[in-house]
């Protein structure tokens, strides 16, 4: 289970967004499939069919760092407030506009 896993990697969702836009198949063979701990601003939330998928800001409009909540997961909340700061670990399953991280929980600090 993630939540009880360290991560491989620690870094600003700005980062790693940034990383992906710049060269994704570096990125890729950094990230892909391993587990990474983000830390971010909220930018809006969303939840569908039970899945809470928070974006965090990675400053650019188009685009950011999308954590969807692990959907097993024991969660302490889902309540997540745009402009927060906040910080999650999940397993990056690669970039599509967004680099997405699923299976993720919040790591509190």
């Amino acid at each position: 289970e993630v939540v009880n896993t360290e991560a491989d990697v620690m870094l600003e969702a700005t980062a790693l967004y940034t990383q992906f836009t710049t060269d994704e198949t570096t990125a890729n063979g950094k990230y892909l499939d391993k587990i990474v701990q983000v830390c971010g601003t909220v930018a809006q939330l969303s939840n569908e069919n039970n899945v809470v998928s928070i974006q965090l800001d990675a400053g650019d409009p188009m685009g950011g760092v999308l954590c969807e909540l692990d959907p097993m997961g024991q969660h302490k909340r889902t309540d997540f407030q745009p402009g927060e700061r906040v910080c999650f670990k999940g397993i990056c399953t690669g970039y599509l506009s967004y680099v997405v991280l699923n299976r993720c929980s919040e790591v509190v600090q």
